[in-house]
């Protein structure tokens, strides 16, 4: 009975200190993960100059892009495993043959200027998206004059392919645009709009000034939009600020100017990874590089030849290229 005793004692000290290191640990995570406060101002450094702030004329700088993204919202977005989510979209959903998309707009989304955002402003931004005046890829023009598009009313709308084409649901992720601004005006009145410099969007940030020197923008600041649809973004205002290279905006960061780096090219990434204080975030681009072979070329028939193509292919270090070239 001594020795069933003195078990029990230990097992129930056992429980109880388990019990006390329990209530201790939800402390100490708060410790370790603080909540989130809003407030602060985020300076990042984007190497390039702006050019237009309008999600259909961004294709060809990323600059623009980078502020076009929070000024700006699209029907569909993509999380960080490539999966589409809602955006304006409420909800979405593919006919089972895949050749008919059905989409519900947000109850209560507004432009920036107060104005509600309907499915006229996606039926206008879609009819642009068509216009083979507007500076667009031509592929892209080309599949948007091949899908009829239907506005049921103010929050459903509906695309129609000619066939099932699966990576659709990524040409609905452009940015759409204020019809009740833009609306009535032609390709080229659109591109030399002062729209593009005082953007109006249903982003999480709003425009609020350029930041110019010597007749030169040098930087824009946007603010935070309490009325977002979604949950209101912590930073009150995020400001970027444009630099020629990567060497001045790491000088920029090494003078306190910025806090952060948009985006660091080869030539400088060395530089980058020597900064004890910098954290260096790395991700896919969506690119690829393809070697064709003419299979029928007259004068070099060893193409043709199954073997000698598997040699090319295992004669590649590949991981070594993407190293040396790539960083």
């Amino acid at each position: 009975m001594k020795k069933l005793r003195w078990q029990i004692f230990i097992a129930i000290f056992a429980l109880a200190a388990i019990a006390i290191l329990l209530l201790g640990r939800p402390q100490i995570i708060d410790d370790l993960f603080p909540e989130s406060t809003s407030g602060g101002v985020y300076v990042e450094g984007l190497i390039g100059s702006p050019n237009r702030f309008n999600p259909l004329l961004d294709h060809y700088n990323q600059v623009d892009r980078d502020v076009d993204s929070l000024v700006f919202s699209s029907l569909i977005k993509f999380d960080s495993n490539g999966n589409p989510q809602p955006d304006l979209a409420e909800s979405f959903g593919v006919s089972v043959k895949g050749d008919v998309f059905n989409v519900s707009i947000r109850k209560n989304v507004f432009w920036h200027d107060g104005t509600p955002f309907t499915t006229q402003d996606v039926l206008f931004t879609v009819n642009l998206l068509r216009n083979p005046e507007m500076p667009l890829p031509p592929d892209q023009v080309a599949l948007w004059n091949s899908v009829e598009v239907i506005a049921f009313d103010a929050l459903n709308i509906q695309f129609r392919l000619q066939e099932p084409y699966s990576p659709f649901i990524d040409y609905l992720s452009f940015g759409v645009l204020p019809e009740h601004l833009l609306g009535g005006k032609s390709p080229q009145e659109i591109i030399n709009d002062p729209f593009n410099f005082s953007p109006i969007g249903t982003g999480p940030y709003k425009f609020d000034e350029l930041i110019t020197e010597e007749g030169r923008i040098v930087g824009v600041v946007l603010k935070a939009n309490k009325d977002f649809y979604q949950e209101s973004p912590f930073l009150e205002q995020v400001y970027f600020r444009y630099f020629e290279s990567t060497a001045e905006a790491l000088k920029a960061y090494g003078d306190g100017k910025i806090l952060g780096i948009g985006q660091v090219d080869l030539e400088s990434l060395d530089a980058v990874l020597a900064e004890p204080d910098l954290n260096v975030y790395t991700s896919r681009l969506p690119e690829m590089t393809i070697i064709l072979f003419n299979l029928d070329h007259g004068e070099k028939p060893f193409f043709g030849d199954v073997e000698v193509r598997k040699a090319l292919m295992m004669a590649l270090n590949r991981p070594w290229m993407i190293d040396q070239a790539l960083g």
